[in-house]
């Protein structure tokens, strides 16, 4: 409660010590009352309030936690999936340099006898 009101407070209460009988009095026993009731609402508000901001930064901090559980199981299955592809590339290329090699052994026998030919026709 602020400075200012628990002033008014007691100059209220004071108040009714001296006039307890008077309509003002009365008028000013349900201004207190008032007063009392928003004051405690308001601090009834201002703990809604605090406790829904503790309540938005957890959920802030557990959706952060989330993100970035999701983003590493993200990064693990990307890594899984071009782990695979490096290694079928790998395989396929090995296979192509076999298939290469073959062939370039065929062609060499061939062009040993070309060459040999040609030479000895000279």
């Amino acid at each position: 409660m602020e400075d200012h009101d628990v002033q008014e407070l007691e100059f209220h209460r004071e108040t009714m010590n001296k006039d307890g009988s008077s309509p003002l009095h009365l008028i000013r026993e349900k201004e207190i009352e008032i007063s009392a009731r928003i004051l405690t609402a308001k601090r009834a508000a201002d703990s809604v309030v605090s406790d829904a901001r503790k309540r938005a930064t957890e959920v802030v901090v557990e959706a952060q936690g989330d993100a970035a559980r999701l983003a590493e199981d993200q990064d693990r299955k990307i890594s899984e999936v071009t782990n695979r592809e490096v290694a079928d590339v790998g395989a396929s290329a090995a296979a192509e340099m076999a298939e290469l090699e073959q062939a370039l052994a065929g062609r060499r026998e061939a062009a040993v006898a070309f060459i040999l030919e040609s030479v000895l026709k000279v």
